[in-house]
């Protein structure tokens, strides 16, 4: 079992760039993060400055062009794309606005209806359930 000091997400020197011709641009300069388990931390920022970057960065969904980026101990430029797929569905959530979501689902619905279909144990109540119910997302 983890300890809730352990850092769950390390992100260290990200650096990601988009190279399009002769043109790089440089979203990301050494960027690092580190978010212990049971934190939570708000990335915010102006419009066009990152963000959404950094979170697929981390998330795993995309690799920085250098840097390391670590989810529950495991450097993602080190796994393969299918090993990366696996971690993400086991450790990595994403909850996007606006077009994502379902609008037939409440907020605590879709969070929770999306975690516990990641458990093919059988497990009865979601993880998000209860701290959904508690926050008294409609």
């Amino acid at each position: 079992m983890s300890n809730a000091n352990d850092f769950v997400l390390q992100g260290s020197g990200l650096v990601k760039e988009f190279v399009q011709g002769a043109t790089t641009l440089q979203v990301l300069r050494g960027a690092s993060i580190a978010v212990r388990g049971g934190e939570r931390i708000a990335i915010v920022g102006a419009s066009g400055s990152g963000k959404t970057t950094l979170l697929q960065v981390l998330g795993g969904l995309d690799l920085p062009t250098q840097g390391t980026v670590r989810i529950a101990g495991s450097a993602m430029n080190e796994l393969s794309d299918a090993e990366r797929g696996s971690l993400r569905n086991s450790a990595v959530g994403f909850v996007y606005q606006f077009h994502h979501l379902l609008p037939e689902f409440s907020a605590a619905t879709a969070l929770t209806e999306a975690s516990s279909s990641r458990h093919p144990s059988g497990m009865t109540t979601s993880p998000l359930e209860v701290p959904c119910q508690q926050a008294q997302v409609p």
